[in-house]
């Protein structure tokens, strides 16, 4: 067999005087993007459910009212937080601030329960003089379909809806909308916050 010749490369000389710029070789752009960093466990969201003794209890998330500070929910509340650790807080007069720190996992399930521990009659009888939250005075304006009685923590009001700017004490309430002629007797946990009316219409059916 006879040998095989390779072929010997052109080499082209440049003008005598010309400059001659040397040509690095460049990576073409690619077409594929670059792989975009993985996001973190913060982004992806769990359920959760918080139960307390006693209940309908404000509740406050890494110090900050949930959901937020314009709808806060009271115990026994159910929500979603990001993966992660997160630290739980509830408090009332008369009992020692609940606060624990929890680890929110991707598949529950993530049940938390808060045992708020009463404090002595020597300790709450030093607090002869309410705070300001306590003696504060709220207004909630509530409508409904159909019309209905309102009642609050179990007792009436004698009005019906629509109500606008009822005054009742700031802080955790229990109301209940009845139509005794329909059969309705609908019920919802509210949290009232001092200088934020709280205002909300229910759908809770339809007259025959």
């Amino acid at each position: 067999m006879p040998p095989t010749v390779l072929p010997t490369p052109a080499v082209i000389a440049a003008p005598a005087g010309s400059n001659v710029i040397p040509l690095e070789p460049r990576a073409l752009p690619s077409d594929t993007p670059s792989p975009s960093e993985p996001k973190g466990s913060e982004s992806s969201l769990v359920d959760f459910e918080l139960a307390s003794d006693p209940p309908g209890l404000l509740v406050k998330v890494d110090e900050q009212l949930f959901p937020d500070s314009n709808s806060p929910l009271a115990t026994r509340v159910r929500g979603s937080l990001p993966v992660g650790v997160h630290t739980f807080e509830l408090s009332t007069p008369g009992f020692e601030t609940w606060r624990k720190v929890v680890t929110m996992k991707a598949g529950g399930p993530n049940k938390v329960f808060a045992r708020l521990r009463k404090l002595p009659a020597s300790a709450t009888s030093n607090r002869s003089k309410p705070s300001a939250t306590q003696t504060a005075s709220c207004s909630m304006s509530l409508g409904s379909t159909p019309w209905s009685e309102l009642w609050l923590d179990g007792k009436d009001t004698h009005r019906r809806t629509p109500i606008v700017s009822f005054p009742v004490p700031c802080g955790a309430h229990r109301i209940a909308l009845k139509r005794p002629d329909l059969a309705i007797d609908f019920h919802a946990d509210v949290v009232i916050i001092p200088g934020q009316e709280f205002k909300s219409v229910y759908q809770i059916g339809f007259p025959n």
